[in-house]
Formats: C-alpha cells, sequence, structure tokens
C-alpha cells in the first residue's frame, strides 16, 4: 500500500479524471450518487420545516450569506487572491497551468527546438543525428542486464514518484498539501513542454532501432527525446531545493547549521535520486542515455522558471544541450551528471549566450494563484505550523 493513497489513481500524465480522491471528496461512504442524491432529498423533506428567525417582524423567505465573503455582508466577494482557498485543488491546478503557460512558446522543428518566456530564450536543445542513436542503443541494451535488480522501482516510477520523493523530504500529505499541489502543477506544465519538444525533434524509441532490446513494459505512445521522467524527476528535485533553500533564509537559518547542512544533504538526495529515477528509464528500454541528459538540463531550466512565478526563485538561468560539443564522445556514453547539476558543471550543457538570469519578469507574479500556492508551500517548510 502506498503512503500516498490519495495520489496513486493519477496514473498517467494527463488522466485527470480518474483522480478521483480531489473530484469526490466528503462524499459519505463512498455511496453511489443516485442513492446519495435520493437520501439527501429524503433527509431534506423530512426535517426542514418552518424557517426560525430571531425577529418575528423579519422577511422568513430572506436569505443571507452565512459564511463570511466580503467585509460587507451585503455585497459579493471581490476577486482576489483570497478566494484561492475557496475553491478546489484541481481547480487551482487548471489556474496555474494557464499561468505557467503565459508567455512561454516552444519553437523550431526537426533539428533543433527553443523554449522561450518573455526574457528570451531559456533552453535551447539540439537533437543528434541518426548515427548517434544508433550507438546509443548498443548502450541501451547493456543496460538490461539491471532490469530484475530494479523492475520493482521501474514499476512504482511509471506515475509521478511521490512515495520516493516523500521518502527523502517527508511530504506528508498531512504536512505539506500545498507543497504537492504546487509539484502537480508543475508537472503538468512541465509535460506540456516536454511533449512540444519531443513532436518537434521526433526520435523514435530504442525498440525500434533494434529488436534485441526488447522492453520490459510497454513504451509510451510518444517520442523518446528528451526523457520525461528525467525531465520531472530533475524539476523536482531543483523545485524542491529551490523552495526549501528559501524557507531556510526566511526563517534565518541559511548559514552554517545545522538545519542547514539537512537541508544540503536532503537536496544531495533529491539530485541523487533523479539520476536513478532517470536512468531506470534507459534500463527499462524505453530512453536513451541522451535522452535523461536533455531532460536533466530541461528540467533544472523549467524548475527555475516555475519557482520564479511562484515567488521564491530569482529565473532561471538560460541552458543549451548539444549531444556534440567539441573532445566528447557521446555517442557511446552513459547519463552521468556531476552530484549537483548546475549551468557550469553538469556534462555537456552550457549558458546560453547573453544570458538572461535574473530578467525574467515577475512583476505580475504575486497576483498569481500559482503565487499563493508558492505562499502556502513555504509556510509548510518555514512555519512551525499554522497559527
Amino acid at each position: 500500500m502506498s503512503r500516498n493513497d490519495s495520489w496513486d489513481s493519477w496514473d498517467s500524465w494527463d488522466s485527470w479524471d480518474s483522480w478521483d480522491s480531489w473530484s469526490h471528496g466528503g462524499h459519505g461512504g463512498g455511496a453511489p450518487s443516485g442513492m446519495l442524491a435520493d437520501a439527501l432529498n429524503r433527509s431534506r423533506e423530512g426535517h426542514v420545516g418552518l424557517p426560525y428567525r430571531r425577529d418575528s417582524k423579519a422577511d422568513p423567505a430572506k436569505p443571507a450569506l452565512i459564511r463570511r465573503w466580503h467585509d460587507n455582508p451585503s455585497k459579493l466577494p471581490d476577486a482576489s487572491l483570497n478566494m484561492a482557498s475557496r475553491i478546489g485543488p484541481a481547480i487551482r491546478l487548471q489556474l496555474c497551468e494557464s499561468e505557467l503557460a503565459e508567455g512561454v512558446s516552444v519553437t523550431g522543428l526537426t533539428q533543433s527546438a527553443e523554449v522561450k518566456t518573455g526574457a528570451g530564450t531559456v533552453f535551447s536543445l539540439v537533437r543528434p543525428n541518426h548515427d548517434f542513436f544508433v550507438a546509443q542503443t548498443m548502450r541501451v541494451e547493456s543496460w538490461a542486464s539491471l532490469r530484475a535488480e530494479r523492475a520493482p522501482e521501474i514499476l512504482t516510477q511509471l506515475g509521478p514518484q511521490f512515495d520516493y520523493w516523500s521518502a527523502v523530504a517527508n511530504l506528508n500529505p498531512a504536512y505539506t498539501p500545498y507543497t504537492r499541489e504546487l509539484i502537480m502543477a508543475a508537472m503538468s506544465f512541465t509535460s506540456s513542454i516536454v511533449q512540444q519538444l519531443k513532436f518537434r525533434l521526433p526520435v523514435p524509441r530504442p525498440a525500434d532501432f533494434s529488436a534485441r532490446v526488447q522492453p520490459m513494459i510497454e513504451a509510451p505512445p510518444f517520442f523518446a527525446f528528451p526523457s520525461g521522467h528525467a525531465t520531472q524527476s530533475y524539476m523536482v528535485a531543483r523545485l524542491l531545493s529551490l523552495l526549501l533553500d528559501t524557507a531556510l533564509r526566511n526563517a534565518g537559518r541559511a548559514g552554517a547549521t545545522d538545519e542547514a547542512n539537512a537541508f544540503l544533504e536532503t537536496q544531495m538526495q533529491l539530485y541523487r535520486q533523479a539520476e536513478r529515477i532517470a536512468t531506470n528509464r534507459v534500463v527499462a528500454g524505453l530512453h536513451f542515455p541522451v535522452d535523461s541528459t536533455a531532460g536533466c538540463a530541461l528540467g533544472l531550466t523549467l524548475a527555475e522558471h516555475i519557482a520564479a512565478r511562484a515567488g521564491f526563485g530569482p529565473g532561471p538561468t538560460p541552458r543549451s544541450f548539444s549531444p556534440e560539443p567539441k573532445g566528447a564522445n557521446l555517442k557511446v556514453a552513459d547519463f552521468e551528471p556531476w552530484l549537483v547539476p548546475t549551468t557550469t558543471n553538469l556534462v555537456r550543457v552550457e549558458p546560453i549566450k547573453g544570458s538572461t538570469e535574473g530578467k525574467l519578469d515577475t512583476a505580475t507574479t504575486a497576483a498569481t494563484v500559482l503565487y499563493w500556492i508558492g505562499r502556502q508551500a513555504l509556510r509548510e517548510w518555514d512555519s512551525a505550523g499554522y497559527a
């Protein structure tokens, strides 16, 4: 049984309709909707009776708002971020998706593509040639020897890896509901960017190159490059790192303290775990190693964009991935990023000339639902409970 049962029904990137724990929350006992509707009707008829009024002269048929919606009880609520607490999580996520996508575009076809925001190009990706993937197919086949050992991980990492992230950072739903909500919004946005890049830079799966690959699970019905799992896992690792770092600084504990060292260890474990999740997709026979490297660079960049929009980051460091830099023979290379992936030390990833770091326009950030969720998520880490 998963420790994150309320998320387990989200079996794929886009199957929102099966997200039962959110959409059906609060209906008692799981009774069929028709039976519950009939029961509620009978209950009302049995007890509603005549209206009660403190003043016998008051109009007994005049309703009034019971819950507080406005300082003036005779007015409807104003449109403000306060209203974000009065809508369901699934609706907040839909709003966050549109907010994150605002001003973001993916351009380019076949050989290269770019991700752009209002600040300029934040990610540039070059697709390797045919011979590159022929050579990489041999690496995929060699990784197959680890399938029996890693099968439990591979099968439990098909959907969002909340159990794995929670094992490192304790994302218990009781402690971190808004952190989890932020991650879900981030993953949905990330998925849309990944799929646009996959479609613009189509690369068949390893099994299309060799009948010897024989993946242990069926390949998803979309292209390989870049890896969505690598993008997702590194995005979450970077996003949580930025969130926790901001929380430490807000609480005045960012110096050489025990808490700072504990944060550093958490960050290291998130990155190491992200690398293993990405490599597991190669072991399964679904991805080439280079898919993971490209996904890693993309995930880091998107995490920084998301954090800035959520109010706890300076903006993305623009990155450019090319599979064939000088002095590197990546055709036969595995995915081996350094421990802490950054612009300067991530293998084969270079900063874009004319960096736009710190120039991302965040002037309208505070007016978004995403910003509201970011504020709530920070409170889960920098406050000793809620007052």
